[in-house]
């Protein structure tokens, strides 16, 4: 004979699934996540005859007069992690506080996006047979809507300092800050440089042995101990960035140059370390004023 239950089974149901059905329910709806104090819109360019997203986060705290700005190109993929940053930094006083303006693109394809940065991030142009630049060489336009178009809209729009931007790309990206600091030094205070794809344009190697900044800017260069080993040697992407380092410290530039190659990080783990080192290399908070 099977032993019998008192507890009834409608109420062992609503124990296991009660709660389950109203967690379920809660959760149906469901809209775009955000991300705290920004913003974004759409900007057509003349230039490069497309449109953009541009991203922007503020400082958490008020401020009065105007702050630092940081362009981060790929703000697809980077606004997010570097808005965070800066966002908590600037809070906690870490760092100072900025504006944060990511570069980017309306769309929420991952192919359509490798193809665009491609395009706009490489000044010359790469055999569509490599595939990792396939579509390569319009950064001549890009540079023009970035100084032409952008800077002005974000500088009218938002308390930023001109004199007080900032430049930060990775890979692709930071060949474009790269070949931007050695073409025109003086348009930004500083250029945050991660794991530069140098191989695709070798030349700047060369450029920057005889490189000198026409009035102070700090210059960060960062790449990870792994990207040789990930990609293979010949394209020299640590040895590259440190070549670049040297380059730059040893010709009077004018430009205060750190570098550090990321023990154990890849082209990818490397760049929240990139970021978090950089930040306070380039927006140091100011010196207390004596009385």
């Amino acid at each position: 004979m099977k032993p019998s239950c008192s507890f009834p089974l409608a109420a062992i149901v609503a124990i296991f699934v009660g709660p389950l059905t109203g967690f379920a329910q809660e959760t149906i709806a469901s809209k775009p996540a955000t991300i705290w104090y920004s913003e974004q819109f759409t900007v057509h360019s003349n230039a490069v005859g497309r449109d953009f997203l541009i991203q922007v986060a503020r400082p958490v705290k008020p401020q009065t007069g105007k702050v630092p700005v940081i362009y981060v190109l790929d703000g697809n993929t980077l606004f997010g992690e570097v808005a965070d940053m800066v966002t908590s930094f600037g809070y906690f006083g870490d760092t100072a506080p900025a504006y944060v303006v990511g570069i980017g693109y309306p769309t929420e394809e991952f192919g359509q996006w490798l193809s665009l940065r491609n395009r706009d991030l490489v000044h010359a142009h790469i055999p569509d047979d490599i595939k990792l630049a396939a579509g390569s060489g319009e950064g001549a336009k890009f540079e023009k809507f970035l100084l032409e178009e952008l800077r002005p809209l974000i500088e009218h729009r938002y308390p930023v300092d001109a004199h007080r931007s900032l430049l930060a790309g990775h890979s692709f990206g930071g060949l474009f800050t790269l070949h931007m600091l050695l073409a025109d030094p003086g348009a930004f205070a500083g250029y945050l440089i991660c794991s530069p794809s140098i191989w695709a344009e070798p030349q700047l190697l060369e450029q920057a042995s005889a490189f000198h900044a026409p009035a102070p800017l700090k210059v960060f260069i960062g790449v990870g101990s792994k990207e040789e080993a990930q990609f293979g040697e010949s394209l020299r992407m640590v040895k590259n960035a440190e070549d670049l380092a040297v380059s730059l410290r040893g010709h009077a530039s004018g430009a205060d140059v750190s570098f550090i190659e990321f023990e154990g990080q890849t082209h990818g783990t490397v760049i929240p370390a990139f970021f978090s080192q950089a930040l306070q290399f380039v927006l140091p908070l100011p010196a207390a004023s004596s009385h």
